[in-house]
């Protein structure tokens, strides 16, 4: 609208030369446009607009978290956010700028009359502090969307106060302030005082006022205070020329304090943003204690603040120097009703002697440079779960509570209203540098939890992390650790407006490398990504693995001494997996690696050390060749039968097809004789076997007897290895939830039978085998699987063959009272 008046009125200008009647009509425009005051309307109407953009931008680096992730880069909340008022600064003051010149251009006495200085500062005040204000509504919001109709809500609400002050002069006008009858005038003043556009509506009514008249001199720089005087009694007011000098005698609220009512806006809005900013839950649920700025240890956090928090944890866990190495972690797990890993016993040993070491009550004994220490790390999420107190309802006008739910069951479920989500339950770990450690686990298993607590984006509840010697729960160690940390997040945190390149050099400076470098990093970089040709294009228009790449990137961008990877080659081509697999192992001299994968053969490749995860649990740790030797069913041998390698099994005749097939079968026989082993997986030329542990002493003597007759049976390649690294992690899932069911109580499970009678059966959790209750012979073979967070769940349940041709009853209903198995026929 304002664009267009403006437009109407230049075009008015330039038509006044060749035309005497329209230079009439213009000054008559001209003359109906200021003493309308149709001119402080556009003045509100260029600043306000300005507002809903500057909170939209706001909250869209909050709502994609890039805020988050400039924090995991080292930058302070202090430089944030004077970087985005020194940005809001320097675009409102372009824009009241503006708004002054062309108020001149377009000769407006309004903008030629009064003082430069004052339209100026006036306008750059009040969008200062609209700023500020919207800072502050942005914490209370959680979505960009919001964020910009609670935007244009308040522009509506501005102009609706301008509105009001306009026409009514409320509230500074002097015989409202100054009312004996209306003892509210001055409450409402400071009322209105709290919101900027008030002061703003005074100020332009002040100078609307100075300059209604042809003859009115405007308001001077001098005068922003002297115009201002309440005198009512005219015998009392000092005469002046009204030619040369402005004044009004009704005035209560001059410019002077105008401005400095905007300052102070300005100034408490941002001080309470910030504020609010760290005490409110932020994007991840986090926030400060209340009081936090007079906590010393926020301001200048000390060595031995530290050394203090490790005290109370060693005095909390019971430890002394005798109990350090002698502690047994099985034992305690027994106690406690789980069993634990040998090896994560002997971490768990080695952490607690660490950590007496870092307390001083033993001398140092292990001189392994940690990058990440962890102590008894945990977290604890606080979750609500809805009461069910509502009555059971017997009849249409009555409800009675259930006969069940005693008084002092219903006070149990509302003590139990809060419950607990524990997404790490007590990790001791220890990594080394110059180690890549790899943590897997299903989802919800605790990997990116502990990566986010570690990164300082989650406060643990229980235990303590250091990093190089820094503790992650002190602001001034987090402060320490940040600028040579490096994180590639699980989701990527992107501006979509900038190019690779330009997220590289942001960053860049905000780890705080030299400025001659960063662009030469960069380049690096994006080169070792295979991302140079994308280099100038908006990340926006990149594609799911490119994105992945760039993550990478500034992950590895300033060279920090530790970095975490969470999934950091989702989406990728394998191709581009192969780059980065090789950039990861290039990057492992001289710092640490915290890696979390889905991908076995990833996680193969590259970890060190791997670590599985399960209900926030680490289940197992050591290398791969390790887990496979604990954990594996034992080994894997895969033989090849076939033609020569030029000719496929189609391309044989019948003859050879027999011959063939009778190879095969020799070879399964030579299997059963040997070994008693079925082939787990077959094809026509392709035999799949699962070597047990206990057959491993045969296995060799079997195996150079296959290879002495390879020729005369056919065989065209052999291949034994361990047991895969999946096989590995689906088996300590699997004993994860068998754990867990047990603890709980809900070990058994009911699934549906095949039978055409129906029915259900109750069985153990992870249970294979299931004979029919009555006793009739039937057998069922139970199929489970998992899910994606690693639970089991029944995949299919099928007659068992040999219950089709007739089984013993007694054997079943003997199977069937050892399982204590019932069933639940769906007609009872």
């Amino acid at each position: 609208m304002t664009c267009i008046m403006s437009a109407q009125i230049i075009f008015l200008k330039m038509t006044t030369a060749s035309s005497p009647s329209v230079a009439v009509t213009m000054h008559i425009y001209s003359h109906a446009f200021r003493e309308n005051t149709v001119q402080p309307h556009v003045c509100v109407s260029c600043l306000l607009p300005l507002y809903p953009m500057q909170m939209g931008n706001l909250m869209s680096e909050k709502d994609s978290k890039l805020r988050l992730a400039l924090r995991n880069m080292g930058m302070l909340d202090s430089s944030y956010w004077v970087s985005w008022m020194m940005f809001d600064a320097g675009i409102t003051f372009i824009t009241a700028l503006l708004l002054v010149l062309f108020g001149m251009v377009l000769q407006f006495n309004y903008f030629l009359k009064n003082d430069f200085g004052l339209l100026l500062l006036l306008f750059w005040l009040f969008s200062l502090a609209m700023s500020s204000y919207g800072y502050l509504l942005s914490v209370f919001v959680s979505k960009t969307q919001g964020a910009v109709y609670l935007g244009f809500t308040v522009f509506i609400v501005g102009w609706v106060f301008q509105t009001v002050q306009f026409i009514g002069q409320l509230p500074y006008f002097s015989s409202f302030y100054y009312s004996t009858t209306n003892r509210w005038g001055k409450v409402f003043f400071w009322i209105f005082n709290l919101f900027p556009w008030n002061p703003l509506t005074k100020g332009i009514m002040d100078f609307n006022e100075a300059t209604l008249a042809a003859v009115d001199p405007g308001i001077r720089w001098h005068q922003r205070s002297s115009y201002c005087q309440y005198q009512p009694d005219g015998a009392l007011q000092s005469p002046y020329d009204p030619e040369v000098e402005f004044r009004s005698y009704n005035c209560v609220y001059p410019l002077a304090q105008v401005y400095w009512t905007l300052v102070v806006q300005w100034l408490l809005y941002w001080i309470m943003a910030v504020y609010l900013n760290n005490v409110l839950p932020n994007e991840v649920g986090t926030r400060r204690v209340l009081w936090y700025p007079f906590c010393r240890s926020y301001w200048s956090p000390r060595p031995t603040d530290t050394v203090s928090a490790l005290q109370h944890l060693a005095q909390h866990e019971g430890l002394d120097a005798t109990a350090a190495g002698g502690g047994d972690g099985n034992a305690d797990a027994a106690a406690a009703g789980a069993s634990i890993d040998d090896d994560v016993a002997a971490e768990e040993q080695k952490m607690k002697a660490v950590l007496l070491e870092r307390v001083g009550a033993t001398a140092a004994k292990d001189t392994t440079r940690y990058a990440a220490e962890l102590y008894d790390l945990s977290k604890v999420f606080k979750t609500r779960r809805p009461l069910n107190l509502k009555p059971r309802c017997v009849s249409m006008n009555a409800c009675i509570s259930d006969p069940d739910d005693n008084h002092q069951q219903q006070q149990q479920r509302r003590r139990r209203g809060v419950s607990d989500f524990v997404a790490l339950k007590g990790t001791w770990l220890g990594i080394k540098e110059g180690q890549l450690f790899c943590l897997l686990g299903p989802n919800g298993a605790g990997k990116t939890t502990t990566i986010n607590c570690l990164t300082g984006l989650l406060p643990p509840t229980g235990g303590a992390a250091l990093i190089y010697g820094q503790s992650i729960s002190s602001e001034g160690g987090l402060d320490v650790i940040r600028p040579v940390m490096g994180v590639c997040p699980q989701f990527d945190v992107l501006w979509n407006e900038l190019t690779g390149q330009e997220h590289l050099m942001i960053y860049g400076h905000i780890k705080g490398v030299k400025f001659s470098q960063v662009r030469q990093q960069a380049a690096e970089l994006l080169e070792r990504v295979k991302l140079s040709h994308a280099s100038r294009t908006r990340s926006g228009s990149y594609s799911g693995g490119m994105k992945r790449r760039l993550s990478v990137a500034i992950a590895l961008l300033g060279d920090p001494k530790i970095v975490y990877l969470d999934e950091p080659t989702t989406g990728m081509d394998p191709i581009s997996r192969r780059y980065v697999w090789d950039i990861i192992q290039d990057a492992k001299p001289g710092r640490a690696i915290v890696l979390t994968t889905h991908s076995m053969e990833e996680a193969d490749i590259l970890g060190d050390r791997i670590a599985i995860m399960a209900r926030g649990e680490i289940k197992a740790i050591g290398t791969s060749v390790r887990l496979k030797q604990k954990y594996g069913s034992g080994y894997q041998l895969t033989v090849h039968v076939g033609p020569a390698a030029s000719r496929s099994y189609s391309h044989l005749d019948a003859a050879q097809q027999v011959a063939h097939t009778a190879a095969l079968e020799q070879i399964k026989q030579a299997f059963r004789h040997a070994l008693s082993l079925e082939p787990v997986d077959e094809g026509r030329s392709m035999l799949h076997y699962l070597i047990p542990r206990s057959s491993e002493q045969q296995l060799t003597d079997f195996l150079a007897v296959l290879e002495q007759q390879s020729k005369e049976l056919g065989i065209s390649d052999l291949r034994c290895s361990l047991a895969s690294l999946e096989e590995v992690f689906l088996t300590i899932a699997r004993q994860a939830e068998l754990d867990a069911a047990a603890a709980s109580g809900s070990s058994l499970v009911s699934v549906d039978l095949p039978d055409s009678a129906g029915g259900q059966l109750l069985i153990p959790l992870g249970q294979e085998t299931a004979p029919h209750p009555s006793g009739d012979g039937r057998n069922y073979v139970i199929k489970w699987s998992q899910d994606d967070q690693g639970r089991l769940v029944v995949l299919d349940v099928k007659l068992a063959p040999a219950a089709a041709a007739g089984a013993p009853a007694g054997a079943a209903d003997t199977a069937a009272a050892a399982a204590g198995l019932a069933v639940r026929q769906s007609g009872s």
